[in-house]
């Protein structure tokens, strides 16, 4: 797994300061936030790593919020179908007052004209989604589960035990570690399901942090990504024609990592 050290390793080297950034030009808290932009860039643009976020719909309720750590949304379902992608504009004109109009089945989708992180489904659901919710403390396992489910895991506070078996088409992902009761459980059944890309789980990086999802492979690239913020500021490390060849660099690592994806995402049933 690809670390943040690796990468500062690299950057230092080239800013002849091997032994870290102990001159000042560039300074570590520099270096962490233009790495952390970096990757964020990177998974958002190649798409490397797309995951499924299930939300809670409700019923006359159209607009939908969606979690920091998603980025670009790439499609929407609801009850497990497909919806149909549209803009506002054709929206306005295939149906007349499509705001107001409601189903029990919502048929397509946008996210254009509306506040960040949000999606609009259409027409609105006329049915609120299953949600089950700890209203006191879980204690112990889950036993099991039985038939087709599809179940994110909200935690409220750290989970403490563990799954103890499954059964059927069960996904359970925790980006930290589990500690604490299940806060919440939205089932894909009646909900919305959106596929997007993954940014960094963090909001910031440290030194000793790994770079979750990146391989190994493209290190280099993220390397080459810094260096081209250092290179294009104003001041001691402002060089136009190294920052020219770095945005190449990591541009190919960019357009390598995309190609990469899209035939994973081809192969996959």
């Amino acid at each position: 797994m690809a670390t943040v050290q690796q990468v500062y390793d690299r950057v230092s080297s080239v800013l002849l300061e091997p032994n870290g950034l102990t001159l000042g030009v560039y300074t570590d808290a520099q270096f962490l936030l233009d790495v952390w932009q970096v990757v964020g860039d990177f998974m958002q643009r190649t798409g490397l790593l797309r995951f499924l976020v299930n939300l809670n719909v409700t019923a006359g309720t159209s607009s939908i919020g969606y979690p920091d750590y998603a980025m670009d949304v790439q499609e929407v379902l609801y009850d497990d179908r497909y919806l149909r992608r549209e803009s506002g504009t054709s929206l306005d004109n295939l149906q007349w007052q499509w705001k107001n109009t409601t189903s029990s089945r919502p048929e397509r989708w946008h996210e254009d004209r509306l506040p960040v992180k949000t999606v609009q489904i259409q027409p609105k659901p006329t049915i609120t989604g299953g949600v089950v919710l700890a209203s006191t403390p879980f204690y112990g396992t889950i036993s099991s589960t039985s038939g087709a489910a599809t179940i994110e895991f909200t935690a409220a506070t750290p989970l403490y035990g563990a799954i103890a078996s499954y059964s059927s088409s069960v996904y359970v992902e925790v980006p930290g570690r589990m500690l604490g009761t299940i806060g919440g459980m939205v089932s894909s059944a009646m909900n919305a399901t959106l596929l997007s890309t993954l940014r960094p789980m963090v909001n910031s990086f440290a030194l000793t942090d790994t770079i979750d999802f990146l391989p190994d492979s493209f290190l280099g690239y993220i390397a080459y990504g810094v260096l081209a913020k250092v290179f294009s500021r104003d001041g001691e490390t402002r060089d136009q024609a190294r920052e020219q060849y770095c945005t190449a660099r990591f541009e190919e690592g960019i357009s390598l990592a995309t190609v990469i994806s899209d035939e994973s995402q081809q192969e996959e049933p």
